[in-house]
C-alpha cells in the first residue's frame, strides 16, 4: 500500500500533497471561591491555616483536553513535580503566615502560596500555564504589561522613548463592580541602578526568570530603591532618552486594598527584558487598503517613491483607508492624508474639504478618506502617521483611473489549471492522461467551430461543435508568467459581461503563481492579502460577472482555512458562525457572492445519474419567470448522451463522482429597502386640481385609440374619492397593446415590494378590457403581471397585482433591476368592446426589508422526505454591487453536454440578453491561449464565432448608501 501510494503521488501531478497540520495547544481557565479562614489545621490542630476551592476548565481547538496536571508553589530553578488530574475543582488548605507588622503596613506578609494548572491534550501536549496567588486572607492582585508585549526571555528591542501599558486584575475585590489593584509600583533597571540591589543586575535576574525580584525587593519595594508608586487610574509610563545599546527591565507590581502584592515575577506577565535601538530604525509600519486591494509596507519608512499600484474604478468615489502599526512601547498620535501634493509642503490647507493638495488637519482618529470621481488618468494619494516619540511613516498609493469602456459584449476568462498537452521526445502529443478534460479538451468543447476533422481522431471523425458556438466573445488564459497585468481592470473593463472558470482541483494549489507545475490560480492571487483583486474592481465598476467551475471558495478561502472544523475526507468548512473568520467582510465569497454563513467544499460528492444536482428555485418554484432555463437536473454522463472522446476511456470520462462548493447553513440575503416608504411608493391618487395635469403624467401611447383622463368620483372604499384616472379604449384590436406609462421623479428601490394596489372600477358592460401592470427599471427592462378582474362592473373594488404574479417581458432578463424602478404603465392586453376602465389610490405594498439573492440550483445532501437541497448557485442583485452576481460551484462541462449547453444558454441568453449568432462564420482567433493548448482543439479552429453584439448597457446609477 505504501508502494502504490507513492506511485499515485508521483504520477499525479495535480495532486496537493497537505503537511501535516499543527497541534493546537489547550488553554485554561481558573476561578476561585473565597478563602476560609475558619479551617482547622490536620494534623496540627493549633496552627492556624485557611483553605480555598479552585476551579478550572480546559479548551482544546483541534481535539480534547484528556487531563489537566497542577503544582503548588513551584520551585524557582529546577524541575518541577506535576500532580495530573481529571478534576476540575479542589480545595487547598495551607497553614497560615506570621505577619511581620501590621496588615496595613508596608511590612506585609512575606509568606504566600501559589497554584499552577496546566491543560494536556489528547496528543499529550500541555498549553500555557494559568496561575493564582494566595495570601492567608486575600487572593493576591495580578497585573500584565500589554504593550509592549514581554517576550520572556526574547529581548524586545524598542526605541530610546518607549511608553509601557499594563492591565490589573483583583478577583476579590471589595468593589465588585471595579475589580482593580488600588495601586500599582513600576521600576525601570537598566544603566545606573542595574546592580543596585539584585546582586548580579539583570543577568542574574533574567538567569532566575525573575524570581530575585521577589527575594530583594519584596514585600516593601523602597522608593529608595527606585519603585515609583501610582494609583489604580494611571497604566501607563513614558520613558524618554534611554541610552541605545543598552538592556533594561521594567517591572510593574500591583497591590489591592488589604495590601497584597502580585506575588509571581515572570518575563511573560509582568517583567519586561528589552533593549534600546537607534531611533532611525524605527517608526511606525503603514498598511493601506480598500475592497479590492490590501498592503501592508515590509518596514517603516518615509520614502514617497516607495508606492503601491493600484486600478479602480472610474466615475465613482473611492474610499481609501490606512492603519499604522507603531514600534514597541509606542503609540500613533496623528494621522494625515493628500492629494496629488508635495508631501513636504507642510502648509495647513486654505479649505479642509476642497483643497486636498496639502495634508489634512492631523488627528488620531481620521484612518480613511473618500476621494473623487475621476476622469481616467494617473493619481497620488499619500497617508502619513506619526508615533508619540515623533517619528513618521508614509503610505503612497500611485492609482490608475479605468472608466468603463463595455463596448464588448463577453470575455470568457480561463483560470483554470487543467493539464496542458505534453509530448513525445519526438514532439508527438501524447494522449491526455487523468480526469477529461484536459486543457486542450475543455477549449474544445467550450469554443471548437466543429464540423472539421478532428485532430488525432480517427478517419472522417468530425468535432463537435463548441458550447459557446456562435456567441460573440474573445478568451483570456491566465497561465502566464506574471499576474500583474495578466487580467487588469482596463482589460475587464472592454465588456459588459464575463464568464469567470475556475477549477475546484487547483483552489488549493499552493505553488506560486509563476511556477510551471501546478501554479495557484489567478482568482487566489488576487485574494491573497497585499495584492490587487481586478474582479473586485470590475464588479464595482459596474461588470456582470459569472464565475463558474467550483473552486472559487477554495481559491479565495482556503488560505484563511481554520482546520479546527473541518470535517475530513476531503470536506472543507468556511464558516463566519462562532466567532470564526474564514468567511468575513472582504473576503471575496462573503463580499462578491455574499455566501456569508458557511460554506462546504467537498472533494468528492457522489454525484448519480438521479439528479443531485438539481434546480432549486425556492420562493420562484411555481412562478420561474425568467429562471425557467435553468436544467431541471445535471446528470452523470452515459455512452448515450455523450460519445466517448478520441483517445479517452471509460473511468476517465464517465465520471461517478464530483467536486462541489454548496452552502453548508443556507440564509436568506435581506437587505433594508432604501428610500422613504410614504414618499417613494405612493403611486398615484389622480386628484391634482388641473385637469390636464393627470394625462400629462400619464402619457398614452396612442392617444387616438388609447386616451387618458380623469373622472370625479364619490367616496366608495376607504381609498377611493376626489378624482380617478379614466382610460377610453377601442375594441375590435384597435387598443391592443397600447399602454400610458408614468414616469417618476427618480428610480425607486421596489426590491421591497410585495403587490401594487389600485381601486379598479370597470364600466357597466364587465371585463371587455383585460389590464397588466408593467415596472420598467433604468435601462428599460421590464416585468409585468395582470391586473385581475373584479368581477363588479361599475363598482370601484380593490385589486392587488401580487409580486408573485410578476413575469420579465420579451427582451427583458434577469437585468431588470428591481433596486431602481424608473416608472410604471397600464398596458391592454386585449379589448373585446370600446370601454372605459377607471383607476384609484395606486401605491406599492413595500416590506421593510427584501431578499436579494435567490437560488438557482442546489445539490441533494440528504435524500430524507422533505428535504432541501443546499444552495450551490446563487444570483445576488442587492444594493452592495451595481449589477448582479452569479455563482456556481460546481464545474457543468463534468456533466452531460446538452445541460452544460442548457445552464450556458441560460445565464448568456437569458439573464444577459445575449444571442448566438451564425456557427460556421469565423472571426479573430481567441486572445491569450498558448498554442500547446490548442493543439487538442478542432483542427485548429477552436476561434469564436461571430454573432450579433448585444448594445452595451448603461452602468446602473450610484446607489443612495445603505
Amino acid at each position: 500500500m505504501a508502494v502504490l501510494a507513492l506511485s499515485l503521488l508521483g504520477g499525479c501531478s495535480k495532486r496537493l500533497v497537505l503537511s501535516p497540520t499543527p497541534n493546537m495547544l489547550p488553554t485554561v481557565r481558573l476561578t476561585s471561591g473565597p478563602i476560609d479562614t475558619t479551617e482547622v489545621c490536620h494534623p496540627r490542630p493549633g496552627i492556624s491555616c485557611y483553605s480555598l476551592m479552585l476551579h478550572w476548565v480546559g479548551f482544546d481547538p483541534d481535539g480534547k483536553v484528556a487531563y489537566y496536571r497542577y503544582v503548588v508553589d513551584p520551585p524557582d530553578q529546577g524541575d518541577t513535580t506535576w500532580i495530573q488530574t481529571t478534576e476540575k475543582e479542589k480545595r487547598f488548605t495551607f497553614e497560615s503566615n506570621t505577619a511581620n507588622g501590621g496588615r496595613d503596613s508596608l511590612t506585609l506578609l512575606k509568606g504566600y502560596h501559589v497554584i499552577v494548572v496546566e491543560a494536556v491534550d489528547n496528543h499529550g501536549a500541555p498549553g500555557p500555564s494559568a496561575y493564582r496567588a494566595f495570601f492567608s486572607w486575600t487572593t493576591a492582585p495580578t497585573v500584565q504589561i500589554n504593550v509592549p508585549r514581554p517576550h520572556g526571555t526574547s529581548q524586545l528591542l524598542v526605541p530610546p522613548s518607549v511608553r509601557f501599558r499594563w492591565e490589573g486584575h483583583d478577583e476579590d475585590a471589595t468593589n465588585m463592580n471595579v475589580r482593580l489593584p488600588v495601586r500599582y509600583k513600576y521600576l525601570l533597571l537598566g544603566p545606573g541602578n542595574g546592580e543596585s540591589v539584585v546582586p548580579g543586575g539583570i543577568p542574574a535576574i533574567i538567569a532566575s526568570h525573575g524570581s530575585l525580584l521577589r527575594r530583594y525587593y519584596a514585600p516593601e519595594f523602597r522608593a529608595e530603591d527606585g519603585w515609583e508608586a501610582v494609583s489604580r487610574d494611571t497604566t501607563a509610563v513614558q520613558f524618554s532618552n534611554l541610552l541605545p545599546g543598552a538592556d533594561y527591565l521594567f517591572i510593574v507590581v500591583a497591590f489591592d486594598e488589604s495590601g497584597a502584592y502580585s506575588p509571581v515575577f515572570e518575563l511573560s506577565t509582568n517583567v519586561l527584558y528589552f533593549r534600546v535601538g537607534y531611533a532611525t530604525a524605527f517608526g511606525p509600519v503603514m498598511s493601506v487598503f480598500n475592497d479590492t486591494f490590501y498592503y501592508k509596507y515590509p518596514g517603516p519608512g518615509f520614502n514617497p517613491s516607495n508606492e503601491v499600484r493600484v486600478e479602480i474604478p472610474g466615475g465613482r468615489r473611492v474610499t481609501i483607508s490606512w492603519l499604522a502599526t507603531p514600534p514597541a512601547g509606542a503609540d500613533i498620535v496623528a494621522y494625515r492624508w493628500m492629494l496629488d501634493g508635495d508631501v513636504f509642503d507642510d502648509r495647513a490647507r486654505s479649505d479642509e474639504v476642497y483643497d486636498t493638495r496639502h495634508w489634512s488637519t492631523p488627528a488620531v482618529n481620521v484612518t480613511s478618506a473618500t476621494i473623487g470621481p475621476f476622469a481616467t488618468g494617473d493619481h497620488y494619494f499619500y497617508a502619513q502617521a506619526q508615533d508619540n516619540t515623533g517619528l513618521k511613516a508614509l503610505a503612497t498609493v500611485h492609482f490608475r483611473s479605468i472608466e468603463p469602456a463595455f463596448n464588448k459584449p463577453l470575455l470568457i476568462v480561463d483560470d483554470t489549471r487543467r493539464s496542458p498537452d505534453s509530448f513525445y521526445a519526438d514532439g508527438t502529443l501524447k494522449p491526455a492522461a487523468g480526469n477529461w478534460p484536459a486543457a486542450a479538451e475543455l477549449d474544445t468543447f467550450m469554443y471548437a467551430v466543429g464540423g472539421v476533422p478532428w485532430r488525432r481522431a480517427p478517419e472522417g471523425m468530425l468535432s463537435p461543435q463548441g458550447i459557446l458556438a456562435g456567441y460573440n466573445f474573445d478568451t483570456l488564459g491566465t497561465r502566464t508568467v506574471t499576474a500583474e497585468g495578466t487580467a487588469s481592470l482596463a482589460t475587464l473593463a472592454q465588456y459588459r459581461h464575463v464568464v469567470w472558470l475556475g477549477d475546484f482541483d487547483s483552489g488549493r494549489n499552493a505553488s506560486a503563481f509563476t511556477y510551471p507545475i501546478d501554479p495557484m490560480p489567478l482568482l487566489s492571487y488576487m485574494t491573497t492579502p497585499g495584492k490587487l483583486n481586478t474582479l473586485t474592481a470590475y464588479l464595482e465598476l459596474g461588470g456582470e460577472v459569472w464565475l463558474v467551475g467550483g473552486g472559487g471558495a477554495m481559491a479565495t478561502t482556503y488560505k484563511f482555512n481554520e482546520p479546527s472544523n473541518d470535517i475530513g475526507n476531503g470536506s472543507f468548512i468556511f464558516s463566519s458562525l462562532g466567532g470564526r473568520t474564514e468567511l468575513a467582510p472582504g473576503r471575496f465569497m462573503y463580499s462578491a457572492a455574499h455566501w456569508q454563513t458557511e460554506i462546504r467544499a467537498v472533494t468528492s460528492t457522489s454525484l448519480s445519474a438521479t439528479s443531485n444536482v438539481l434546480r432549486s428555485l425556492g420562493r420562484f418554484t411555481s412562478h420561474p419567470g425568467s429562471y425557467a432555463g435553468v436544467p431541471t437536473t445535471f446528470d452523470a454522463r452515459t455512452v448515450s448522451t455523450d460519445p466517448l472522446p478520441p483517445y479517452r476511456t471509460d473511468p476517465f470520462f464517465y465520471l461517478r463522482n464530483y467536486s462541489c462548493e454548496y452552502l453548508n447553513v443556507p440564509t436568506a440575503m435581506i437587505e433594508p429597502v432604501q428610500g422613504d416608504l410614504t414618499v417613494d411608493f405612493a403611486i398615484d391618487v389622480f386628484d391634482d386640481a388641473d385637469p390636464a395635469a393627470v394625462p400629462a403624467r400619464w402619457r398614452s401611447s396612442d392617444s387616438l385609440n388609447t386616451t387618458v383622463g380623469t373622472v370625479p368620483v364619490a367616496s366608495a372604499p376607504p381609498d377611493v374619492a376626489g378624482h380617478a384616472l379614466r382610460l377610453t379604449t377601442q375594441g375590435g384590436g384597435a387598443s391592443d397593446g397600447d399602454f400610458v406609462r408614468h414616469v417618476f421623479g427618480g428610480p425607486r428601490d421596489y426590491s421591497g415590494v410585495s403587490s401594487i394596489h389600485m381601486s379598479v372600477r370597470e364600466n357597466d358592460a364587465g371585463h371587455a378590457a383585460a389590464w397588466r401592470v408593467r415596472l420598467f427599471d433604468v435601462e428599460g427592462r421590464s416585468v409585468s403581471a395582470p391586473v385581475p378582474a373584479t368581477g363588479l362592473p361599475g363598482t370601484f373594488a380593490p385589486v392587488e397585482v401580487v409580486e408573485s404574479a410578476w413575469a420579465h417581458d420579451a427582451g427583458s432578463a434577469l437585468g431588470f433591476d428591481r433596486l431602481q424602478v424608473t416608472g410604471l404603465a397600464l398596458v391592454l392586453d386585449h379589448g373585446g368592446a370600446a370601454t372605459t376602465t377607471d383607476f384609484d389610490a395606486m401605491r406599492s405594498i413595500t416590506l421593510a426589508s427584501a431578499s436579494v439573492m435567490d437560488t438557482l440550483m442546489g445539490i441533494r445532501t440528504s435524500f430524507a422526505a422533505g428535504a432541501t437541497p443546499s444552495p450551490t448557485m446563487t444570483v445576488y442583485y442587492g444594493h452592495d454591487l451595481p449589477r448582479p452576481f452569479i455563482y456556481t460551484g460546481f464545474a457543468p462541462w463534468t456533466f452531460r453536454r446538452t445541460q452544460c449547453r442548457a445552464l450556458f444558454d441560460f445565464v448568456l441568453r437569458d439573464l444577459w440578453g445575449l444571442q448566438r449568432g451564425s456557427s460556421a462564420a469565423s472571426a479573430t482567433a481567441r486572445q491569450a491561449l498558448p498554442a500547446a493548448r490548442m493543439a487538442m482543439a478542432a483542427a485548429h479552429h477552436s476561434t469564436r464565432s461571430t454573432a450579433v453584439a448585444a448594445p452595451a448597457l448603461p452602468v446602473r446609477s450610484a446607489r443612495r448608501p445603505r
